[in-house]
């Protein structure tokens, strides 16, 4: 579900990376207009990382996005965000 639609905005790409958090949620930039990022990480508390043999990450920044995939590390190793 796109939460931007009711503050004006459309939903990020997958993987658009996060510009700025606020109390809305995650804004990204594209096509040089801000748009919200959905939350795709599942409620459960595991993540698509899991299914590959990854960790999922505790609270890092993506440093390489690989389509919709984004990844992470921590403890000098990879993890899925």
């Amino acid at each position: 579900k796109c939460w931007a639609l009711a503050e004006g905005y459309n939903c990020c790409s997958p993987g658009t990376p996060v510009s700025i958090t606020d109390s809305k949620g995650k804004w990204g930039i594209e096509n040089e207009e801000w748009c919200g990022i959905i939350d795709t990480t599942p409620s459960n508390g595991s993540c698509w990382a899991e299914a590959e043999g990854f960790r999922c990450c505790k609270g890092c920044e993506a440093i390489y996005i690989d389509g919709d995939k984004r990844w992470g590390v921590e403890n000098m190793e990879w993890c899925g965000i």
